[in-house]
């Protein structure tokens, strides 16, 4: 009982949250051992984990992938990770993962383990894991996602909205903070630049567009030699942005949409989409 008076004190804090965004940062208070098993550094995972971690007032995150150099390092967003060795296995008993993509050869470590995981899309899924996900503890932030793991896996998942933390508004090229002045009709793209996203198809209809899309993200080399070069994809590339939420704040208040085209688009049409109704509450 102390313990969860405690847990409500601190859930008392959050504002905005669904019961189960209540029950996910519960359960996560409860662990209190959160790790990102993913090479990847930048992307919606990230962004993810970076939401979460704020809501919970927390600013370090365990990782174990050689993407992650350093013994402790920054992780974007203000929050640091801790690299730790795989044997750091061996003494844990619960964990929550954040995000997990390939690195198979962690799995062995993990297999007798109490795991809740977020699988935040169907291509992180792979015959080599898809046996250790039937005996996790599974968390989709995409109802679409939950459909999918149910029919093709028999997975069952908990569904939980994208927590969103509503962080202060920044305006670093305008006066007064007035949204009015700085809103534009453009539209940005802020996904990695690799082949499923599909970042061609917006370099194409940016040929028909008046305002065209600018495009922003840390890219894959090859994808943009083999086939964005010969669409011009450097006269409508910004760059990669800084792991920032002001960052972010900047790039969004400027915007009046942003596209987001992987193979998996029906899936994320509903989360993007959830999210930018978060984001526009904050303005």
């Amino acid at each position: 009982m102390i313990i969860k008076s405690i847990l409500d004190t601190k859930l008392n804090k959050f504002q905005n949250l669904n019961r189960e965004q209540e029950e996910l940062l519960l359960l996560l208070l409860l662990l209190q051992q959160l790790f990102y098993l993913s090479d990847y550094r930048y992307g919606g995972c990230t962004t993810f984990t970076a939401h979460l971690l704020y809501l919970l007032k927390i600013k370090f995150i365990i990782c174990m992938s050689n993407a992650f150099e350093k013994d402790i390092g920054d992780f974007g967003y203000g929050i640091y990770y801790q690299k730790m060795p795989i044997a750091f296995l061996d003494n844990i008993e619960r964990m929550f993962i954040a995000d997990m993509y390939q690195n198979f050869h962690l799995l062995e470590k993990l297999k007798n383990k109490d795991i809740t995981i977020v699988v935040h899309d169907a291509c992180e899924i792979f015959k080599e894991n898809e046996h250790y996900l039937k005996h996790w503890k599974i968390i989709v932030i995409r109802k679409t996602v939950k459909d999918y793991l149910k029919s093709k896996y028999d997975i069952n998942a908990k569904f939980v909205h994208h927590p969103f933390y509503p962080y202060k508004r920044f305006f670093k090229d305008y006066e007064n903070d007035n949204i009015n002045k700085c809103r534009t009709e453009e539209g940005v793209s802020i996904s990695r630049i690799e082949y499923h996203k599909n970042i061609d198809m917006i370099l194409k209809a940016n040929k028909k567009l008046k305002i065209p899309i600018k495009i922003y993200g840390l890219t894959n080399p090859e994808y943009v030699s083999s086939k964005l070069n010969k669409l011009d994809f450097n006269k409508y590339y910004q760059g990669i942005f800084e792991k920032s939420l002001s960052s972010i704040s900047n790039i969004l208040n400027k915007s009046k949409f942003m596209g987001d085209f992987p193979n998996y688009q029906m899936m994320v049409v509903e989360h993007n989409i959830h999210f930018l109704k978060q984001y526009t509450i904050t303005l």
